[in-house]
């Protein structure tokens, strides 16, 4: 199969901004984000008691406008499971999945101008904030069916996420 999804729309946001020439909040009310994702998957009846699923994913995100909290995105994963019949009340199987997230935003960043005054003075600093994300995750399961209408599934796994994120200054 084949999942593809494409879509642009205004957003409408409570984010408070603030510019160099007024430096009182303002919403942001004018954005546009577009986005897109394929998705595509097979899934192999390898034998009788066999199964194999193994899919893909690609996906990014994209604001028109700096300087928000929101974040342009793009991300990739890959999934398999596999699964075997025992008998017919019982399977085994296993699933994985991996998936990398890279995010870029530019910020304002307001900094105190030293050495201290009374009231402080900023002033900003404009800045690119990077996140780069992994999370994977597999399991193994087993499941016995009970009657036509009620299973047994025991499942044990593992989970691994890690997030890093710089910040430069332009």
């Amino acid at each position: 199969s084949l999942g593809f999804n494409a879509s642009r729309q205004s957003v409408l946001s409570d984010e408070a901004t603030t510019s160099q020439a007024s430096p009182i909040a303002t919403l942001q009310a004018d954005d546009t984000l577009t986005q897109a994702s394929l998705a595509p998957s097979t899934l192999w009846q390898i034998t009788e008691r066999d199964k194999l699923q193994i899919g893909l994913s690609y996906g990014i995100t994209d604001y028109d406008l700096e300087f928000t909290s929101r974040s342009d995105t793009t991300s990739v994963g890959g999934n398999f499971s596999y699964s075997r019949s025992l008998t017919e009340r019982q399977a085994i199987g296993v699933t994985g999945f991996i998936s990398t997230s890279d995010a870029e935003r530019r910020a304002r960043l307001p900094v105190e101008v030293i050495p201290p005054t009374v009231p402080p003075t900023f002033v900003t600093i404009e800045g690119e904030v990077t996140t780069d994300s992994t999370s994977s995750f597999i399991t193994f399961d087993y499941d016995y069916a009970l009657s036509e209408s009620s299973t047994l599934s025991i499942s044990y796994g593992l989970q691994d996420s890690t997030t890093e994120s710089i910040t430069k200054l332009l």
